[in-house]
């Protein structure tokens, strides 16, 4: 039996897919059937992803099936993890493509190290290039260590479904294991990561960027919704036995990732700013930095004041948050 399954939830981007299925299979022939297993999951696509699909039909190491009719991301998300028999699962998103040489090191490091969650850092553009030497692997040097350890390395990164490879023969084996637990919060895949996270085991982390993701540019609201109510919920329910770690992923949207946000969706492309009255934003930045003074005053400014005071505001935020998690690390190690 393969090692690893690589698993594709895809719905309607038929040439993103092509580019990824293109370079898995160029680069990784030798692996597939053997340690290496490929498995999309195509959610009643409209597009011609059918038909790229069948195109790569009778390859070793490859199957797909196409759902009958959309049952959402969570749920196709979810299936492809059940669907898994490998000891291994990395799903990956239909935009996301592995740098040259990163599957194989991936399973090079699975197959000696074992490790119960496996981090690969990646490299954000608006849209993918395939020329040679676009992107590169600048070393291929692996880290361990603990769950605290990968946490603070990762941090806000922890929902980033392409980033992880997820011990999957140590997640079922958990009693408490639920696959659809967090089916419909837009997070599924915090299940297993946080689940794994949970207990002691041995955790690996690519030192350099292994892949490049696509950055979403959408959402707006819905998003914000997602990585604050949606996140903590979670957060709150997780990690009862390690106070310190509930509190840094709580913390860690807070500090690096909503300042970005709320200067994308009043400045760049992420959502109907000009919709949201200013005391619905003003509420918002107050609940969610109700403990945190400064980050409250500077995203608040990101968020109503002038555009120029708002980019000084966001830089002030980004270099605090910086200093933020450099504390953390030494905090938490």
């Amino acid at each position: 039996m393969p090692l690893v399954t690589i698993a594709i939830p895809t719905y309607n981007r038929a040439s993103s897919l092509k580019k990824l299925l293109d370079r898995i299979f160029a680069e990784n022939n030798h692996l597939l059937g053997n340690v290496l297993f490929v498995w999309v999951s195509d959610n009643a696509s409209t597009d011609v992803t059918k038909e790229v699909l069948a195109s790569y039909k009778g390859r070793s190491g490859f199957d797909y099936i196409s759902n009958p009719e959309n049952i959402g991301a969570d749920l196709n998300i979810a299936s492809c993890f059940a669907s898994c028999i490998t000891e291994y699962i990395w799903i990956l998103g239909d935009d996301d493509l592995p740098m040259p040489g990163c599957v194989s090191n991936v399973v090079a490091t699975l197959r000696v190290q074992r490790p119960n969650l496996f981090y690969i850092p990646a490299k954000w553009v608006n849209e993918i290039e395939m020329r040679d030497g676009c992107h590169e692997i600048k070393n291929y040097k692996v880290g361990f260590g603990s769950a605290r350890n990968i946490a603070t390395r990762s941090h806000i990164y922890i929902t980033f479904l392409s980033s992880w490879i997820v011990r999957r023969a140590a997640y079922v084996s958990r009693p408490d294991s639920d696959i659809k637990r967090l089916v419909g919060t837009n997070l599924v895949q915090l299940e297993w990561h946080f689940l794994l996270l949970e207990q002691i085991g041995n955790y690996a982390w690519a030192e350099n960027e292994w892949i490049v993701a696509t950055a979403g540019n959408s959402g707006g609201y819905s998003v914000l919704n997602i990585f604050h109510h949606n996140f903590n919920k979670i957060v709150l329910g997780r990690f009862s036995q390690d106070r310190d770690l509930r509190l840094f992923y709580a913390d860690s949207m807070k500090m690096l990732f909503i300042p970005g946000l709320i200067w994308n969706m009043r400045f760049e492309s992420a959502g109907e700013f000009s919709s949201c009255s200013v005391p619905d934003m003003s509420d918002t930045i107050r609940d969610i930095y109700r403990q945190q003074w400064l980050m409250r005053v500077l995203v608040g400014q990101i968020g109503l004041a002038s555009p120029r005071v708002a980019r000084f505001a966001k830089i002030a935020a980004s270099v605090l948050g910086r200093a933020w998690i450099s504390i953390q690390r030494f905090k938490i190690r």
